[in-house]
């Protein structure tokens, strides 16, 4: 069992509390796992009270590293990618919480395909069971409301997607759980 630094999210937290939690981080090389750009209302919270994306918050306060699991990521730009990239940051990918929570859906296949890790999670607060099998189904089903135009990602991905150090995380040594729950 390893300890985790978990803010809830940026509108919950000041930016002195980010600062020491990213302290801790940063000395102890612990895991953080976090809420990010969840919905439209967290993102846009974030640019007018701080002038920045949530990436952008945690990173300058110390909490991105490559034990970092950030939840939900609908609403990122293409900096907020990069830097989690840079990072090499993951997301805990919660389908149907995300259905429920930001009316929207995870530009999955397009993260997947830049490189960015993506591992399936299941936010008990958000959605009606714990288990990582119906999230893994409920991430196909996410994946086919934007199917127009789009490659979406098949069952058998998210199949994959569960294990962990499968093809997703192939370029670091960050080890995801294989469920997170928020």
């Amino acid at each position: 069992m390893k300890p985790v630094i978990t803010p809830r999210f940026v509108p919950s937290c000041t930016k002195t509390l980010l600062g020491e939690l990213g302290k801790l981080v940063q000395a102890y090389d612990v895991h953080m796992q976090t809420h990010c750009s969840e919905s439209d209302w967290a993102r846009d919270y974030a640019i007018q009270h701080f002038g920045k994306s949530d990436i952008e918050i945690y990173a300058e306060s110390g909490l991105l590293n490559n034990k970092s699991v950030l939840a939900h990521s609908i609403f990122l730009t293409e900096r907020d990618v990069a830097m989690m990239k840079e990072f090499d940051a993951g997301i805990g990918h919660c389908p149907l919480s995300n259905m429920y929570f930001a009316n929207a859906a995870m530009h999955t296949r397009e993260l997947l395909d830049s490189g960015v890790n993506i591992g399936l999670g299941s936010d008990i607060a958000g959605a009606p069971s714990p288990s990582i099998f119906r999230a893994a189904f409920d991430a196909v089903s996410h994946s086919r409301v934007r199917e127009e135009g789009v490659d979406t990602v098949c069952l058998r991905e998210r199949a994959v997607l569960l294990a962990p150090g499968s093809a997703s995380w192939k370029h670091s040594g960050w080890q995801p759980p294989v469920v997170v729950v928020f």
